[in-house]
């Protein structure tokens, strides 16, 4: 995986963690008055912003890992 492929990562992660942010607030906080199918459905509206922020998440913390490896790489290629 090369910087740009990294960058993109990092890129793609942060939108779909908006995503996931927006679609949480949109449609995953339960109303005190909810009937439990409503209730249902806004939990389940709230897992998947859940686990879409996870994946997103694990996705950027993956390219800043490698995005990192490369930088210390190339220092250490440049100190020689």
């Amino acid at each position: 995986m090369t910087a740009r492929h990294s960058l993109l990562l990092l890129l793609g992660g942060s939108i779909t963690f908006l995503i996931g942010a927006v679609w949480g607030v949109m449609y995953g906080f339960p109303a005190p008055d909810a009937n439990p199918e409503e209730a249902a459905r806004l939990q389940f509206h709230a897992g998947v912003a859940f686990w879409t922020m996870l994946m997103a998440l694990m996705s950027i913390a993956v390219s800043v890992i490698r995005l990192l490896q490369l930088s210390y790489r190339s220092r250490a290629s440049r100190a020689q």
